[in-house]
């Protein structure tokens, strides 16, 4: 799977594809307490918020390139924007997914080992579509 923020790469597919992938999705809840009542009560609001994570683990190609993204590479994450997700890279018959307006809430580096990176995203959004929201109304077909 290939996961980007815009234009920027978080995950380039096949070797590079994203593991212990989580979405977890919270949904608002309005509680309301009665005088005198044994029980309350619960309204759905139908707000929903979407949590992702997931680790991504690079083989950089020199030990000073490994160097250098582990120092630069939390800063080119966007702090907000339209998060993508493509499938089946390495196929060649892929499907998107995308996220407007999703919030990058962290990036971790979770692991450096010689030419090895291991690194840990997670981003809140809403709601999930299967269409590209930049191409507005557009029948879209995904190809990598």
């Amino acid at each position: 799977m290939k996961v980007r923020m815009d234009s920027v790469v978080i995950s380039g597919g096949g070797a590079e594809s994203p593991s212990g992938f989580r979405i977890g999705q919270t949904r608002a809840i309005q509680t309301a307490d009665y005088i005198g009542a044994t029980y309350g009560a619960q309204f759905a609001r139908r707000q929903y918020r979407l949590e992702i994570a997931f680790q991504v683990t690079r083989l950089h190609s020199s030990l000073r390139e490994a160097e250098v993204f582990v120092l630069d590479h939390p800063a080119s994450i966007p702090a907000s924007g339209t998060l993508e997700f493509i499938t089946n890279v390495s196929v060649g018959l892929s499907s998107g997914r995308w996220i407007p307006n999703a919030v990058t809430v962290r990036v971790e580096l979770l692991q450096h080992i010689g030419l090895t990176t291991v690194w840990s995203y997670s981003f809140l959004g809403a709601e999930v579509l299967t269409a590209n929201p930049r191409l507005a109304g557009a029948n879209v077909k995904t190809t990598v």
